[in-house]
Parts: structure tokens; C-alpha cells; sequence
């Protein structure tokens, strides 16, 4: 809209006289004219109050234009937000709008997502731990179960619900993680059969198939998911495989959705949940005892054992970024630090004469041969 006071200043260029032409003057007597043109309504007409209130908006916009580290931050942030957002949810089990907002908000929102943990050993720990961490839900909403009531009070020191009742944690939750070793679980599950109905059971309990759970709580329609997460989680650092009866369980994608919020997930052939088993969850300790074996090298070449830990850990860090970011095959990398005649390759070739990698190798699949009669093996 043009402005009324440029519209005045041309109406007024318009009508002002010419020095040279005096006749045009005198005939051109501008008094009605002046009336007819007199922006007084116009002003009126025009009045920006809705856009002066606005205005106020417009500083902060070219602020965070002018400053590209400050709208960058803000970009990031919320693209960390959203990667933990579940987006959707078939059973309205949780929403979008509550995980999203923050932990106080979501412990005063009744509908919240609620999480049972029986068995909090190591690997329920590190659940537990984790989706707190990851502000899935607050420690009020997830309840821990042992057996041993001495050392649940810690967890009730942190803020975590606890109880010895298996069932009474059920109740409770919506979501029930069973985290019991092999020999525990069909004691367990005949204990909370009778209210087991409607949950989501995510077990990542080693050898026991979805039939056989499903058998034990007495029902085949149950939502049974198993999983295989590593002790990581507590960081969100996991790799986690994740089974279901279909590929399409709503069960199935809530569990993705939650694991992805602890690490990266995977979803396979329940099949394949014994060997990831032996690569993911058994392969921690793997790892760690490769990094174990490099800091001890290092202490024989003359670095104190907390500087050889922390060198090898970082390292292996580093060696697993490179594959994780570039997607390059192993010994891609491999090639690029290994020249002729040099010390990598001098070293390399020493590790696989004294069968390096057969013996990782075959360590990893005699974990796997065992993972798959853990359950069985007590029946």
C-alpha cells in the first residue's frame, strides 16, 4: 500500500504552480482540490497499529540473521529434539507432544508413557539409566524390580519407583522390559501372566523365543518383542537388534523408536537376535578387551596405564567413527595407514601370525553357539 504522506507529496509536486506560467496559476485556483485530495481519511484508513505491534518481531529475525552461530545453534537443537521425537503411535501409547516436552511437563501429564524394568541387573540397569537419560520418561514413571529389596534403595534414592512385587510393576507400566537370566524366566512369567494382558513385553532374555514367551503368559496375541541391547545403553551409545512376531507389530515400532533414542537400532529375523547377541551384547567385551590388549602395549612402550587406557579407548573410537561416517569397508581404512615396509603393516602381520583375527572370530561365534541353548539349557 503506498504511504499517504508519498501520496500527498505527489498530489501536492502535483498541484504546486509553475513560476513562468502565472496564468495557469490564477485559473488553477487549488482550494477544492486541496479538499478532495486532503489525506485525512486516508491516514485513518491506513493506521498500522496491527502492524507496529508486529514490528517488535522484526529485530530478533535480523539478529538471528546477523548472527549465524546463534541460529545455527538453534537449528541444531532442534534437530536433535525431533531425531527423539516419536512421531507416531497406532496403540496411543505416547504422543509426539509428550515426549517432546520437558521432564517436568511430562510428570504432570497423566497419559505419559509408564515402564516397568524386572530383573534391574547390569543389563536393566543400563535401560533404566537410559531412558532417563534420554528423557523418554522421568525416573517416576519407570519402576525397577529385584528380588532383593537392600538393593533397590538406591534406585529409590535417585528418584526411580521400586518394588520386589513383579506384578505390582506391571500394573503399573504400559511397557515391560524383562531383563532376567535365562534360568528366571519362566518362574517370572508365571508370575505376572495374569496381568500381562495389553502390555508390550520386551524381553532380552537370551535363547527364549516370541512363541515360547507368548506360551508361558498364556497368550499368542500378546505384543512380544525381543531385544538385544548392550550395557552402552546407559550412555545411548547401544547397538541393538529388535525382533517381532511381524514386521509390522505396532509393539515392534514403539521398541524401535525407543531403542533409537538409546544408540542405533536394527531391526532383524528373530533369528538373528542369537548371533547379535554374540556381536552386539557379548562384543562389548570384546572390544573392550581388544582396547585392554592396546593399552597394555602401550604401558611396554613406556605410558602409564591411565594414559595407555585412555590413549587405545580414543582411538578405538576414532577407528570406529571413520567406518561409521564414511561407510568404508575396514580394510579401506586399513590401506590408508599401512605404507611398504612400514611399522603398521610390520605390526598388523605380527597380530596375524599369533591368529588376531581368528581368534576374535571364533570367539564370537562360540558366544553365539552358547547364547542360542542359555534357555533351552534350563528347561
Amino acid at each position: 500500500m503506498q504511504n499517504p504522506t508519498d501520496t500527498a507529496s505527489q498530489v501536492s509536486n502535483h498541484l504546486s504552480p509553475q513560476k513562468p506560467v502565472e496564468p495557469v496559476q490564477k485559473e488553477v485556483h487549488a482550494e477544492p482540490a486541496k479538499k478532495e485530495v486532503h489525506v485525512e481519511p486516508v491516514q485513518k484508513e491506513v493506521h498500522v497499529e496491527p502492524v507496529q505491534k508486529a514490528v517488535p518481531d522484526v529485530p530478533k529475525e535480523q539478529l538471528q540473521k546477523n548472527d549465524p552461530q546463534q541460529s545455527s545453534e538453534s537449528n541444531k537443537q532442534k534437530e536433535d529434539t525431533s531425531e527423539k521425537i516419536i512421531q507416531k503411535d497406532q496403540h496411543n501409547l505416547v504422543s509426539s507432544e509428550t515426549l517432546n516436552q520437558p521432564t517436568t511437563e511430562k510428570e504432570e501429564n497423566k497419559s505419559a508413557l509408564k515402564f516397568s524394568i524386572l530383573g534391574c541387573g547390569n543389563i536393566g540397569d543400563a535401560i533404566a539409566r537410559g531412558i532417563d537419560r534420554s528423557n523418554i520418561a522421568p525416573k517416576k514413571y519407570i519402576t525397577v524390580t529385584r528380588r532383593d529389596k537392600n538393593s533397590l534403595e538406591s534406585y529409590r534414592e535417585e528418584g526411580f519407583n521400586v518394588t520386589t512385587n513383579n506384578v505390582e510393576a506391571v500394573m503399573k507400566s504400559k511397557v515391560v522390559f524383562v531383563c532376567v537370566q535365562p534360568k528366571q524366566l519362566n518362574d517370572l512369567l508365571a508370575e505376572i501372566k495374569e496381568v500381562s494382558k495389553d502390555k508390550i513385553i520386551i524381553s532380552v532374555v537370551s535363547g527364549a523365543s516370541i512363541k515360547e514367551i507368548q506360551a508361558a503368559l498364556g497368550d499368542f496375541s500378546l505384543d512380544v518383542i525381543r531385544a538385544m541391547p548392550n550395557t552402552a545403553i546407559a550412555y545411548r551409545e547401544s547397538m541393538t537388534c529388535i525382533a517381532g512376531s511381524t514386521k509390522s507389530s505396532p509393539g515392534l515400532q514403539l521398541t524401535e523408536q525407543i531403542f533409537q533414542s538409546l544408540g542405533s537400532t536394527l531391526i532383524v529375523e528373530e533369528s538373528q537376535i542369537v548371533p547379535a547377541t554374540a556381536l552386539c551384547a557379548c562384543g562389548i567385551a570384546f572390544f573392550a578387551r581388544a582396547i585392554r590388549a592396546a593399552s597394555q602395549g602401550g604401558i611396554e612402550i613406556g605410558f602409564h596405564s591411565e594414559q595407555a587406557i585412555k590413549l587405545a579407548a580414543q582411538t578405538a573410537r576414532g577407528a570406529a567413527t571413520l567406518l561409521l561416517q564414511t561407510g568404508n569397508h575396514p580394510e579401506r581404512e586399513v590401506d590408508k595407514v599401512t605404507t611398504p615396509m612400514g611399522c603398521t603393516i610390520a605390526g598388523l602381520n605380527q597380530m596375524e601370525h599369533n591368529g588376531f583375527s581368528s581368534a576374535f572370530i571364533k570367539g564370537i561365534v562360540t558366544s553365539a553357539e552358547k547364547a542360542a541353548i542359555l534357555y533351552k539349557k534350563n528347561n
